[in-house]
């Protein structure tokens, strides 16, 4: 595919038909955060928070480091596979 202004509008249009294209919206204080890796849009999703809350419950808090470094807990693996 050629990188077109009428390609791009196409691929746009189709992303947007199948309503995957993300908008950027603003912060409550009315700033945009550039920096954020909420690249699934799931850090206020309220079923995410709520077995985030479960989990620490039964395993503690604190990411420490990645799962790449920590290693890949059952529950890594179980919402990957949920995920996917």
């Amino acid at each position: 595919m050629r990188c077109t202004p009428e390609a791009i509008a196409a691929t746009l249009g189709e992303i947007d038909s199948r309503q995957l294209h993300r908008r950027r919206e603003l912060a409550p204080d009315g700033r945009l955060n550039f920096c954020s890796n909420d690249y699934l849009g799931l850090a206020t999703d309220e079923r995410i928070a709520s077995a985030m809350a479960e989990a620490a419950q039964q395993l503690g808090a604190g990411a420490g480091a990645s799962h790449l470094v920590s290693g890949h807990t059952a529950e890594h693996e179980a919402l990957e596979r949920e995920m996917a």
